[in-house]
């Protein structure tokens, strides 16, 4: 292995490791924030779930739909799910950090 190619392998090993750890940073932080809130579960369903909240703002879905199936499917409170979109949206989707909800929560 000539010496450039041994350093994009330690570059890209450097940049995988970072990746992950950060990943594990945000989903052992959502963990610990949705259990905060009331939200129970195994830790791997809560981080889908978080997940899954980011993505269906990404495709421009409103807050109160978003929480309107979490009601639905999770079966939460009103309030209780909002928290957990507040919460997802912090640790997962920063850019959908400022929520508006129509209806009370």
């Amino acid at each position: 292995m000539n010496k450039l190619t041994c350093a994009l392998a330690v570059a890209l090993m450097t940049v995988l490791t970072t990746s992950t750890a950060q990943a594990d940073t945000a989903d052992d932080n959502f963990v610990r924030d949705a259990q905060k809130v009331g939200v129970s579960g195994a830790p791997a369903d809560l981080i889908t779930n978080g997940r899954a909240v980011c993505s269906a703002l990404d495709s421009g879905n409103t807050p109160d739909t978003v929480r309107d199936a979490l009601v639905t499917q999770l079966h939460l409170q009103r309030n209780t799910a909002g928290l957990f979109i507040a919460e997802a949206a912090a640790d997962y989707c920063p850019q959908h950090g400022n929520l508006k909800f129509q209806t009370g929560s």
